[in-house]
């Protein structure tokens, strides 16, 4: 959690990611699956980001009652050009903050990896 500047970080990295979503024409093909207010999809975001990096499961839990992870029918589901234009706005969001090279790098890796298993099994 240090990597990434503690909550405060997290904050930003997710704020970066918001912005990304409203500015590059790529990530039109995502946008329209999130709501026109991103608060809170960027508290959503901002859970997830704690509990990946920190591995405090609960704290999530406790926010919506159940694991970010788990199987659910209500979790957005990505096709291969969707899950790309999430990537990208991640990678704009990553190279926003002030953070290590390999830890881009290694954060980047490790959301591909979790953005491929999650992705629409027909796409």
């Amino acid at each position: 959690m240090r990597a990434v500047g503690g909550e405060v970080g997290i904050g930003l990295l997710a704020d970066a990611f918001c912005n990304a979503l409203d500015a590059f024409s790529e990530a039109k093909i995502i946008r329209q699956k999130y709501p026109e207010d991103l608060s809170e999809f960027r508290s959503s975001l901002i859970s997830f980001l704690t509990i990946w990096m920190t591995g405090e499961t609960p704290l999530y839990s406790k926010s919506n009652g159940r694991r970010y992870l788990s199987a659910s029918p209500k979790r957005l589901r990505l096709n291969g050009a969707e899950n790309q234009a999430w990537l990208n706005c991640m990678q704009y969001a990553l190279d926003a903050q002030p953070y290590d090279e390999v830890f881009k790098r290694y954060v980047m890796v490790q959301l591909t990896l979790a953005a491929e298993m999650m992705r629409h099994p027909s796409n």
